[in-house]
């Protein structure tokens, strides 16, 4: 697969896929799909103290 290094071996292809399924960029920000479904709006650590 060409968007993984040559180094990286298949299960943990697999379990990058499975763990990035969830999140989601659009238009420059990182969403994140909730159990219901739901887009949620990732937040840098700075905007979560707030």
């Amino acid at each position: 697969d060409s968007t993984f290094p040559p180094e990286i071996s298949r299960s943990k292809k697999q379990s990058l896929i499975r763990q990035i399924a969830r999140y989601t960029l659009l238009g420059g920000t990182l969403y994140c799909r909730g159990y219901d479904g739901n887009l949620l709006r990732c937040l840098d650590v700075p905007e979560s103290i707030q």
